[in-house]
């Protein structure tokens, strides 16, 4: 029989991540108001024809999207609206910048799962039912305003028409 042994000799551990320092409610709103999409707005009407309106306007869109996250998210699955998502896209692409965003909304690195309603683990109904939770959240934290408010049915019309200029 194998009796362990007590360690009587001090150890020294090591920390390689600084302990995770949650930012309040209102930190995460006064930083997340502080984004600057300047540079996003400029890829999505640029590069992806959006209208520089509609590009404005699905920015603010994710700002009150990332608040709700911030608000909710340890309880509550958010997916955001088509709008939304296509905006998401931009930041997680700066990594760096997402990360330290992330860090300074929720104290940590916040995953993007794009499979949620369609993996093995969801159906998607789940997907439905969580948007609706999405949509009144919304609504009731931004006096009655739809999520999906922008249709960029404009920029696709004029991406349209650019390509024969």
């Amino acid at each position: 029989m194998v009796v362990p042994v007590p360690l009587t000799v001090p150890v020294t551990v090591k920390v390689l991540f600084p302990p995770v320092t949650v930012p309040s409610l209102d930190e995460a709103r006064t930083y997340i108001d502080s984004i600057d999409f300047t540079q996003i707005i400029g890829k999505m009407v640029e590069r992806d024809g959006w209208l520089r309106s509609d590009a404005r306007r699905c920015c603010e869109l994710y700002r009150r999207y990332l608040f709700l996250r911030r608000k909710y998210s340890h309880d509550h699955k958010l997916p955001p609206s088509k709008e939304i998502e296509k905006v998401l896209h931009y930041p997680i692409l700066d990594t760096k910048k997402y990360r330290r965003d992330c860090d300074a909304i929720f104290g940590e690195y916040h995953d993007h799962y794009p499979y949620f309603g369609f993996d093995d683990l969801t159906e998607h109904g789940d997907l439905s039912e969580a948007f609706e939770t999405t949509k009144i959240f919304f609504s009731e934290g931004f006096n009655g305003e739809h999520i999906y408010k922008v249709k960029n049915i404009y920029s696709k019309i004029a991406k349209f028409i650019k390509s024969f200029c």
